[in-house]
């Protein structure tokens, strides 16, 4: 998600914001986030949702909850985020990682740190289950980095079945 080019980029404070409201959305919603960047003019994330729950819905809930709370924080009106948002189909193990090494390599391509692990607002998992209709799943997320406090972890839907 990009800021509008107008808005001033997020703080160092905000990240925190930010990370709470994405745990709060999947808390409510029941969507797996299996990673996340902050970066201080958009963010990008990894995110897993099953029907009926769509996409669409998740970044509503998690761009409202921001905007809201940013504008409360800075004491601003009006939208925080460029309309168009950018969605890519993850069909494999491979691309999961693809898409995770994409992210975490972000802040390194912004010459923002040297080395990926060296940037703070970020969370990473090291697998992920695709789960094929009529078969088991073959692993779980496992391993991951949370510097600011967020792990992916089940979602409360997928506890209840």
């Amino acid at each position: 998600m990009n800021l509008r080019p107008r808005i001033k980029p997020f703080h160092e404070s905000e990240y925190t914001l930010l990370i709470q409201v994405l745990k709060e959305s999947r808390q409510r919603l029941g969507f797996l986030l299996c990673g996340y960047v902050l970066m201080p003019d958009h963010w990008h994330a990894l995110i897993y949702s099953q029907y009926p729950l769509l996409l669409w819905q998740v970044l509503h809930d998690a761009k409202k909850l921001m905007t809201l709370r940013l504008r409360a924080r800075r004491g601003s009106r009006g939208p925080f985020w460029q309309h168009p948002f950018w969605d890519r189909f993850v069909r494999n193990e491979r691309e999961f990682h693809q898409r995770l090494e994409y992210m975490h390599m972000n802040p390194v391509r912004k010459g923002l740190v040297k080395q990926p692990e060296d940037w703070r607002c970020r969370v990473t998992t090291t697998s992920l289950s695709i789960r094929r209709p009529g078969r088991r799943a073959r692993s779980k997320l496992t391993t991951c980095d949370s510097r600011w406090g967020i792990a992916p972890e089940k979602s409360p839907r997928s506890e209840k079945r």
